[in-house]
């Protein structure tokens, strides 16, 4: 073979040992990510999340008490809540 003809590639298999121990890395990279994750990140946002939920079903519950003090007051003093008319 002369330095003029291109070099032929080996037609050897896909999976070469640099590839390989490169799949095998992400592989165990992947799997301590997901057991982080699963373990530490999701319980951590989970919690903030639960503390965020209570928080606001503690004020929708306010404002919907607020809300039919407001709309019994309506009917007390004889105005349509749907209208805001005084019903004649």
């Amino acid at each position: 073979m002369s330095d003029d003809e291109p070099k032929k590639r080996s037609r050897g298999s896909f999976w070469n040992h640099d590839r390989a121990i490169i799949a095998i890395v992400f592989l165990i990279g992947l799997i301590v990510g997901i057991a982080i994750a699963n373990q530490f990140i999701d319980p951590a946002l989970g919690s903030s999340l639960v503390v965020e939920y209570d928080s606001l079903s503690e004020k929708n519950a306010a404002l919907d008490g607020q809300a039919d003090s407001y709309y019994s007051c309506l009917q007390k003093f004889d105005i349509d809540p749907a209208t805001c008319e005084k019903v004649k």
